[in-house]
């Protein structure tokens, strides 16, 4: 009698394991890669994010998530000379296009230790396919926000462009801080074109309704709730079985 009760709850309690929640991270949230990215595209195809004695270049595109996601991290296409290789690059995700017209930085970084991991090689130029992550960044759903790079430095002082991909995004450059000099262009000699914007994914977890259906899985204090039912009723039952 012992045995069956103890199985029976054992069972139990597997079940309420098995239908504890489980949130995926680290899932694409959105995505500007298309087939043109990472691939050189008629040999012309980035915007600089590095500063020069004269300029301080970088590129901000837009994106919007389809649920309020917890963003965590990016991936993104970076133009690098043959043999050098990127040492750090400063991300931020805005409100405007490079803090403009009254925009705000909800959060800002600098990203090191890069893999510098080639996908496309040049006689002169690699394009590198990057990972950086992040603390948590809390975004809602169909708003409109900005993901930037800017102040990519490299082993040997050399051009940082992000490559340019054509994805949905809308994307603007920038000569100097803080200033809009207008959307994204392309050398000619791309064919075809790439237009508009630049190669990058943004990575991290949705996050669950506040009011989920009856269908949807039960919230950790309801399964911490039946766990200790489960337990008092082992309880009961062991002592019912020695009296």
């Amino acid at each position: 009698m012992k045995m069956k009760v103890f199985a029976a709850l054992s069972l139990a309690l597997v079940c309420v394991a098995a239908t504890a929640p489980a949130f995926a991270s680290n899932v694409v949230l959105y995505s500007n890669d298309t087939s043109a990215s990472y691939v050189g595209n008629g040999y012309a195809g980035g915007w600089p994010v590095y500063n020069t004695v004269d300029n301080q270049f970088s590129a901000a595109n837009s994106f919007s998530l389809n649920a309020a996601s917890v963003v965590q991290g990016a991936t993104f296409g970076l133009w690098v000379p043959a043999g050098d290789t990127v040492q750090s690059v400063n991300w931020a995700i805005t409100t405007t296009p490079f803090d403009t017209n009254g925009g705000t930085t909800l959060a800002t970084g600098t990203a090191t230790g890069l893999s510098n991991t080639p996908t496309s090689a040049f006689p002169d130029v690699n394009i590198d396919a990057e990972t950086i992550s992040f603390a948590g960044v809390t975004l809602s759903a169909t708003t409109t926000y900005w993901f930037q790079l800017f102040d990519a430095t490299s082993s040997t002082g050399g051009e940082i462009d992000w490559d340019e991909s054509n994805g949905p995004s809308v994307g603007y450059q920038s000569f100097f801080t803080g200033v809009n000099n207008g959307n994204l262009c392309c050398g000619p000699a791309q064919t075809p074109a790439v237009t508009g914007s630049d190669t990058f994914q943004l990575l991290g977890a949705p996050i669950p309704p506040v009011n989920p259906t009856i269908e949807s899985t039960p919230e950790p204090g309801s399964l911490m709730l039946l766990s200790t039912g489960l337990v008092g009723l082992a309880g009961a039952l062991k002592r019912k079985i020695k009296a």
